[in-house]
């Protein structure tokens, strides 16, 4: 039975809870495209999510076949289940082939060409972090860069799990312009605005996630560098780590600012929670064996957990009500 246990903490289910952030996506479409109702498309939006979990965890699997041997240099992952040979790696490359078929088959199912590509990146983005000649993860800077894609990649999926099972999807027919019928087609895409706001919170957490890893090595005065673990490690220092994760973290705020005076002004209330979480995130940061380099222990933060879906509920709530409080601006 642990051996099953270990097997399945292969594909990290654990993790599955960012994949929840493509209900952000979905939610931005209820508030930006015309006559949505979320109910309608809550099947659709449960699929993919479903389908981008199993997509996720293939891509999992296949990370830890091919870091068996950087894991060894690592004080923690070194007993791991697929490095000491507890789990097979034949299993994990079969379980992740079905894993990726699965979620292929289920997105297909849907009929939904916009919410396949979006899919399919998410898979190409594991290729390109996990596999040569590629294998981003090596490369100083690029490695967090390209992590941070997934981030925006899981908001399209959201979105297009809506706009993309939409009766008639990309198409808005318009009518009576200037006295005589007109048609006027405009594409639904997903604002591009919220893509890359949403990329720098990416950037920010996985130059944290390195940030962390490099504390934890100086911390366990492990006796193998950190670079031998991770080769772009080699090429960091904390205080470079840190100055990408408030440029970062700048750059997503003054850009999330423009996009709530356009959209919704409403959503500057989030404004002191925001201040807050990233205060007690830096705080989590410098604590030793710190949670930001594992982003499954956020649960043993009972607190932070708390606060953060409080601040993920209130984007929520205000997307869903609308532009309600400062209606006079």
């Amino acid at each position: 039975m642990s051996n099953v246990r270990e097997t399945i903490g292969v594909f990290r289910p654990s993790r599955w809870y960012r994949n929840s952030f493509m209900l952000l996506g979905s939610l931005l479409a209820v508030a930006i495209l015309p006559d949505i109702n979320l109910i309608d498309y809550a099947i659709p939006i449960a699929l993919a999510f479903i389908s981008l979990s199993l997509m996720t965890s293939g891509n999992y699997g296949i990370n830890e076949i091919l870091d068996i041997e950087t894991d060894r240099q690592h004080p923690q992952k070194k007993h791991r289940a697929l490095v000491t040979g507890r789990v097979k790696i034949s299993t994990v490359l079969v379980i992740s082939v079905i894993l990726y078929t699965l979620s292929t088959l289920l997105v297909l199912n849907l009929n939904n060409w916009p919410l396949t590509i979006a899919m399919l990146l998410m898979l190409l983005s594991g290729v390109t972090y996990n596999v040569k000649p590629f294998r981003t993860k090596d490369i100083p800077y690029l490695d967090f860069l390209f992590e941070a894609l997934n981030n925006p990649i899981r908001l399209a999926v959201g979105w297009y799990a809506v706009e993309g099972a939409m009766d008639h999807p990309f198409t808005l027919i318009s009518s009576a312009v200037g006295g005589g019928a007109a048609v006027v087609s405009s594409e639904f895409y997903i604002p591009l605005g919220f893509l890359v706001s949403f990329y720098f919170i990416g950037i920010f957490l996985m130059s944290s996630k390195r940030f962390g890893e490099i504390r934890l090595f100086k911390s366990s005065k492990a006796e193998q560098h950190p670079g031998e673990y991770r080769k772009s490690l080699k090429f960091y220092s904390e205080q470079h780590l840190l100055y990408v994760m408030m440029a970062s973290i700048i750059s997503f705020s003054y850009l999330f600012g423009a996009l709530s005076y356009k959209y919704n002004i409403d959503l500057i209330i989030l404004l002191p929670i925001f201040i807050v979480w990233i205060i007690w995130y830096f705080i989590l940061a410098f604590e030793e064996n710190s949670i930001v380099k594992d982003p499954e222990r956020i649960f043993e933060k009972k607190g932070f957990l708390f606060f953060s879906v409080l601040f993920i509920s209130t984007f929520a709530a205000l997307l869903i009500i609308g532009k309600k409080v400062f209606v006079f601006l």
